[in-house]
């Protein structure tokens, strides 16, 4: 998905000579942008779930459930893993019982393919490719803590359960959102889980669970050719966003940046492009040249990024999947070529990458906070 990058690569394959367009248009809205925004973000989510990119929890398939009907989508997946009903999931009942291992609620919150797996084409996976002597900061995983989700409750719903983990051990709140029926994400230590649990907070109280990406041959499979043209014409709008949440955005990549394309990050540690994307709430650019609008990130791993930027990838790709200009390779133009973009950011790198539940509802919050703002 992602095309050689590099200046040399990028001449040969526009026969010698970078283009740009120098044309400024006026932005002529799909129809689809004007049936309001209620719509228009019930669609592109559903779409992007029919795609398979966003994050996915892995759920045990043998569980029964027997959700009410009035349960919100957060609670049902909760109600999944609770079968006494007591509100909390029941692994972590059986490590307050004795009966399960911290190594064992670990174990259960990442799930899913190693992240520091050597690749397929025998390259180093993507936790290696910050710049050199630079990282996050990393943080609790590391330390060997856990990250808990409070369904249903704010974080002033458990402040007194909050309280007694944190005299006990380590108990502190990530994320509080109003959002959602309520959402507080916690960050515990083995003491601090432990005293929190006892305190028997409100809610529906589960693991935060690290999620697993899924993406490949998305341009075909999502029909991009037919969206491009008849009713819809998606292709050449550039009057509002589609949200990105995912690692973040590299937009000195040929396909995403913006004149003068330079490729340039940095310089570390203030990492990103400066450059390369323009701050839609500063006022909406009436000129073509922008691609990405909109950056946020969730977990704030480099506190001086200077704008957008992915050590990771996934983002990228997911990024060009949706507004690839195509201008390095054709083949990988995006669904919408002149689209515009507002980058969310919520995979955390802590030791290894993570896309935790607890950080995409967060992102989810932020977008929904901010969609007027960016057009999204």
């Amino acid at each position: 998905m992602l095309a050689d990058r590099t200046v040399p690569a990028r001449h040969k394959a526009l026969d010698g000579s970078l283009v740009r367009s120098s044309r400024s248009q006026a932005p002529r809205a799909a129809w689809i942008c004007r049936l309001g925004s209620t719509f228009s973000i019930g669609f592109a989510l559903a779409l992007l779930m029919l795609m398979g990119i966003l994050p996915t929890v892995r759920v045990l398939a043998s569980i029964p459930t027997a959700p009410r009907l009035e349960m919100t989508f957060s609670e049902r997946f909760a109600a999944q893993l609770d079968h006494d009903g007591n509100g909390t999931e029941d692994l972590l009942d059986a490590w307050l019982a004795g009966r399960a291992k911290w190594e064992d609620l670990r174990r259960t919150a990442v799930a899913g393919p190693p992240r520091d797996a050597v690749a397929k084409d025998g390259g180093s996976s993507a936790t290696d490719d910050f710049p050199a002597g630079f990282k996050p900061a990393e943080g609790s995983w590391r330390a060997g803590n856990l990250r808990l989700l409070c369904l249903g409750v704010g974080a002033g719903g458990v402040v007194e359960a909050v309280k007694a983990g944190s005299l006990a051990g380590r108990c502190g709140v990530l994320h509080s959102l109003d959002r959602f029926g309520g959402v507080a994400v916690l960050d515990l230590d083995e003491a601090g889980l432990r005293a929190f649990l006892a305190s028997r907070p409100s809610g529906r109280i589960m693991l935060d669970r690290d999620g697993v990406p899924a993406l490949a041959d998305s341009r075909s499979l999502a029909g991009a050719v037919r969206v491009e043209t008849g009713m819809w014409q998606l292709g050449d709008d550039w009057s509002s966003t589609v949200a990105i949440l995912d690692s973040g955005c590299d937009t000195a990549h040929g396909d995403l940046g913006d004149f003068p394309d330079d490729d340039l990050d940095g310089p570390p540690p203030a990492v990103g492009d400066a450059g390369d994307w323009y701050p839609a709430d500063n006022g909406w650019p009436l000129f073509e040249g922008f691609k990405v609008v909109g950056w946020h990130d969730v977990t704030d791993d480099f506190p001086l990024a200077a704008g957008p930027w992915d050590y990771h990838h996934h983002g990228t790709a997911l990024a060009s999947v949706v507004a690839g200009s195509g201008s390095i390779d054709p083949a990988y133009r995006g669904m919408a070529p002149k689209g515009r973009l507002t980058v969310v950011k919520f995979y955390d790198f802590d030791q290894t990458w993570h896309a935790w539940a607890g950080d995409f509802l967060a992102a989810c919050a932020w977008t929904l906070d901010h969609r007027e703002i960016y057009r999204i």
